[in-house]
């Protein structure tokens, strides 16, 4: 049925709601490091996803490219996202917002879902909701993207 969640979007909001449960501040050595490898990973997942847009016609090594890419830079500079984090809690706790970690993963993984849930209403070029990633077209919906003009 077209305009429900796949299983990718419910893992690709899941993942990061669950990461945002963990205080950076209070990790160090291998658990600060595994924090990272974790955040990278998932970012990483999304935009390689995200980058699987039939419009924009990316092979995958581009795909996997750009994730990549987009990664490392979040990598390059995770320490500045840290101190955001703390900033964030900081001025949640201050103002009276108890668990303000589980608040948060909570509204951004229903936020991404909600957004994931939008994208899957977006009609195609048919005029139909987009099935979703997972699904086959059928042999007469398939469209050569670049038709020879003779």
């Amino acid at each position: 049925m077209a305009g429900l969640l796949t299983t990718r979007d419910v893992a690709l909001a899941v993942a990061p709601g669950l990461l945002s449960l963990a205080d950076p501040s209070a990790l160090s050595g291998r658990g600060l490091a595994a924090y990272r490898l974790g955040v990278a990973a998932t970012t990483v997942a999304s935009t390689v996803v995200e980058l699987d847009d039939p419009d924009l016609h990316a092979p995958p090594a581009v795909r996997w490219a750009g994730g990549v890419a987009v990664g490392a830079l979040l990598w390059r500079t995770m320490p500045r996202w840290e101190r955001a984090d703390v900033a964030l809690h900081s001025w949640l706790t201050a103002h009276g917002v108890p668990r303000s970690r589980l608040v948060v993963a909570t509204l951004s993984t229903a936020a991404v879902l909600a957004l994931a849930a939008l994208e899957r209403r977006r009609p195609t070029d048919d005029g139909q909701p987009d099935p979703g990633p997972d699904h086959e077209p059928d042999s007469e919906q398939v469209r050569d993207p670049d038709p020879v003009v003779g």
